[in-house]
């Protein structure tokens, strides 16, 4: 296990990924220059554990994965890193049989399923609070209204292999990855993601008659932030209001 991990350290380091498992100061970082400061003396007293909960997340997360794309990028990563590059492919699902023949090897495809809203969650973006804008360490004189929406996600991934035993070893192994490194996904933004259950291979739409392949579904949640500048919110309302003044 001490070689999987220095072998993961050592691939994400190379890849620019900080491992260390340290929290930083609350702050939510975005693409650019931009830094954002949550101004906590500005948190609504309404305000739920969903805002405890959001706050944790920014703090404790390098980025914020709000699709599968990004979370199946994540997981590729990991695929690598454990097991070498050349250990077969990882990707989205096969869109038909002849895509599959013309693929060798060994190979690990994803797809989203199912994505709804938790139960006794908002059915909307819920507000949490404003952030103050900062441009390389200085306001801007902006501020950014921050929203969260939360989605459950279902995905399947099928494990696929030359035959049913080198599917299932592969399968295993692909399980026990995510197991040991659901602190990684975290890291880097997934909210939570657990094993629901494996399914008869036949039983899946991307089942293919004598395609040897393993079936898993695991069950997902995504914290997907919307962030918006006042600015812009005042723009598009006045802009609103004279489009109304001309009907």
């Amino acid at each position: 296990m001490k070689d999987l991990e220095d072998a993961m350290s050592s691939y994400f380091n190379q890849s620019g990924f900080n491992q260390e498992m340290s929290i930083p100061t609350p702050e939510i970082q975005k693409e650019g220059t931009y830094t954002y400061q949550p101004e906590m003396d500005g948190v609504p007293p309404n305000s739920t554990d969903e805002h405890q909960i959001a706050d944790r997340r920014i703090m404790m997360a390098d980025a914020n994965i709000d699709d599968v794309d990004a979370m199946a990028e994540e997981i590729r990563k990991l695929c690598n890193a454990a097991w070498g590059s050349d250990w077969g492919e990882f990707r989205s699902a096969f869109a038909n049989a002849d895509e599959l023949e013309s693929t060798k090897g060994k190979v690990i495809t994803y797809d989203l399923l199912i994505r709804s809203i938790p139960p006794n969650k908002s059915i909307k973006p819920k507000f949490m609070y404003n952030v103050k804008e900062m441009v390389n360490g200085q306001p801007t004189g902006d501020h950014l209204r921050v929203s969260i929406m939360q989605f459950d996600v279902v995905v399947e991934f099928n494990i696929w292999g030359e035959n049913d035993l080198d599917a299932r070893k592969l399968s295993r192994r692909f399980e026990t990855l995510l197991s040991n490194f659901t602190w990684r996904l975290k890291k880097v933004g997934v909210s939570e993601i657990v094993f629901n259950r494996e399914q008869p291979a036949s039983v899946s739409d991307k089942f293919f008659p004598n395609k040897p392949m393993r079936s898993l579904l695991y069950a997902v949640r995504l914290d997907r932030y919307h962030v918006m500048r006042q600015s812009m919110l005042r723009q598009i309302e006045m802009q609103l209001e004279i489009m109304d003044a001309q009907e």
